[in-house]
């Protein structure tokens, strides 16, 4: 085994990385620094939060929010830059960065509170009350009640968390309606798919690997990718995640998880339990799935009622003994959309 790096060289290593050109490789070092000691980590936290990229936005927000359960770590100055992050990444293409940033926001908020309290518990008697909390969650973030993103509104309240004045207020100002709710694609997808889509044929590197759809009750998450391939989305994307024992992702435009194909669509709750060969949406937050999917390689039971379950690898040859081939990186040459139900499903008696 190599040698350990003094935490001087650790820390001036990743504030390198964390300025690299290559989005993936910045984001990676942004998200280490989260439990280092150093002053130069915080500016350069802070300084990520202006990177146009959405993954290294994402990575960097991540990171202080953390930092932020820690008062000696805490960045109060990066509330202004991830508020700036809130109304720069206002669309569907990036609404996980928005979502980590409204989350870092949250813990700002908290970490300040629970430090004016502390001090103020210790202090004589007749010293100064604890700190109001800082205005911009009322200006900034109660707005946010009336986002048609489900997945914004559910990071903004959580940011309001022990305002019991603000969530009283929040609660109140969310419309009881949202007519549209969620992006045209997903509605014309459903349009056209709904109950049609009964299969997907995936051809990649390692071979074909074909899902059932019928047994899953989950219409708007197989009628949008079963859209997203008849136009080629799926088309050269990689098998950017393989973790051997769990799952193989796929479905990423960028390659590195914050990708999709620039709209969002609602979870599909089911009974199903996700077991070998079970294909699931990948998400970010509640209602944030897009083109991202998820193949189980064993049974992750940790799964089970938390990601939409879209349908079931088959058995032998074009099914489960192609996934167990995936490697990272292996490309989908193409999706196919069956009409009529594919052949035997793992589990499942002929």
């Amino acid at each position: 085994m190599g040698a350990v790096l003094p935490r001087e060289q650790r820390v001036a290593a990743l504030l390198r990385a964390a300025a690299d050109p290559r989005a993936s490789v910045a984001a990676s070092a942004l998200g280490a620094l989260a439990g280092l000691d150093d002053p130069e980590i915080a500016p350069a936290l802070r300084t990520a939060l202006g990177h146009a990229d959405m993954g290294v936005v994402a990575a960097a927000a991540g990171s202080i929010g953390t930092r932020a359960a820690d008062q000696g770590r805490r960045d109060p100055e990066a509330a202004a830059r991830l508020l700036e992050v809130v109304a720069r990444f206002d669309d569907d293409h990036a609404v996980e960065t928005r979502i980590a940033a409204i989350d870092a926001l949250g813990r700002l908020a908290r970490s300040e509170a629970a430090g004016s309290a502390a001090a103020a518990a210790s202090a004589t008697p007749g010293a100064a009350e604890p700190e109001p909390p800082p205005d911009w969650l009322e200006t900034k973030l109660l707005p946010l009640a009336g986002d048609p993103s489900a997945a914004v509104r559910a990071a903004a309240r959580k940011a309001l968390r022990g305002q019991s004045r603000l969530l009283a207020a929040f609660d109140a100002a969310v419309p009881e309606r949202f007519p549209d709710g969620f992006a045209a694609p997903v509605h014309e997808a459903t349009t056209r798919w709904g109950g049609r889509a009964a299969g997907l044929r995936l051809h990649t590197d390692a071979g074909v690997i074909t899902i059932d759809l019928t047994g899953a009750p989950a219409p708007i998450a197989q009628g949008n990718l079963a859209a997203l391939a008849e136009r080629g989305f799926f088309d050269g994307l990689v098998f950017h995640r393989v973790v051997p024992g769990f799952v193989v992702q796929g479905g990423d435009p960028r390659g590195d998880g914050y990708g999709g194909p620039g709209h969002v669509m609602p979870c599909e709750w089911s009974n199903l339990r996700y077991g070998r060969g079970t294909v699931g949406i990948a998400l970010a937050g509640k209602d944030t799935g897009g083109s991202q999917f998820f193949i189980a390689h064993e049974q992750p039971t940790h799964l089970d009622a938390r990601y939409t379950v879209i349908g079931q690898v088959v058995e032998g040859a074009e099914g489960l003994d192609v996934l167990d081939m995936i490697w990272p990186y292996d490309a989908i040459t193409k999706v196919e959309v069956l009409e009529e139900r594919p052949a035997v499903a793992a589990g499942e008696a002929p």
